[in-house]
């Protein structure tokens, strides 16, 4: 757990906050404030972790929001296609443009 899922997830989060500029929507989309919730989730647990105070009962050794790898999923696509949307309708104005310049 925490040499592969906790490097990953805080990566995922420090990424997210570094290029926050570049995402469109007005409000932090939900899915990346629960990848937020659920890696701050755990730095208090991993704490417990490192002194060995883990509790036998399993709801106290996980974060209390799941990962949303899922949700990540499905907004990572749709945001991948809006993107190439837009980049065809550019390259498509642009080819156009440039096609017409080059008759005259």
């Amino acid at each position: 757990m925490t040499t592969v899922f906790v490097p990953v997830h805080r990566r995922m989060m420090e990424f997210v906050l570094e290029r926050a500029d570049l995402i469109e929507e007005r409000e932090m989309p939900s899915c990346l404030l629960a990848l937020r919730a659920h890696v701050n989730g755990y730095q208090a647990i991993l704490k417990e972790w490192e002194t060995g105070e883990i509790s036998i009962e399993r709801e106290d050794n996980i974060s209390v929001v799941n990962f949303p790898g899922q949700e990540l999923a499905d907004y990572a696509a749709s945001v991948f296609d809006r993107l190439k949307e837009e980049k065809a309708d550019l390259l498509g104005s642009t080819a156009k443009t440039d096609g017409s310049q080059t008759r005259k």
